[in-house]
């Protein structure tokens, strides 16, 4: 594939976790051909899209409308100048909502030129700013040690 070639989400294979996680080892060809696979789509696509046979996707369906409507909602007054609550720079953004064009991934060149041909990406880029917003929260119980008492 040359970057010219178009990749549409539709181009991505999806990884069905089922087959994982009915096999007797981990090491049957069946898990191997699974891994391959992921490890295929990280390299080719830098992405990989989990079927996971445990999810309802009705719950998923309501939870990224959700969040669709969150951002929607969030985002507009921001684009308008508003200050908004959910927005923490003041906390490095490790709290609470992101707006796009506030992260960017670290420069890779002297790294990728260190990789063989057949390890190299198929699109190094110098990083840009993302695009998305996130929202970054806590999950689960925190160490005392976590220096991430953020409000």
């Amino acid at each position: 594939m040359s970057l010219e070639d178009k990749v549409t989400i539709e181009d991505i294979p999806i990884v069905d976790l089922k087959t994982y996680m009915d096999a007797d080892s981990t090491d049957s060809a069946e898990v191997q051909a699974l891994c391959k696979q992921v490890s295929e789509s990280f390299h080719k696509y830098g992405i990989c899209i989990i079927r996971d046979p445990r999810v309802d996707m009705q719950d998923n369906s309501e939870y990224i409308n959700l969040m669709e409507k969150y951002f929607d909602n969030v985002s507009k007054p921001y684009y308008e100048g508003e200050t908004l609550k959910d927005v923490k720079p003041e906390y490095h953004y490790l709290v609470g909502a992101t707006p796009e064009k506030q992260e960017k991934a670290r420069k890779h060149a002297k790294k990728i030129n260190t990789l063989t041909d057949e390890n190299k990406p198929m699109s190094p880029a110098d990083p840009v700013y993302d695009a998305k917003w996130r929202y970054y929260w806590k999950i689960g119980e925190r160490p005392e040690e976590a220096m991430d008492n953020f409000p």
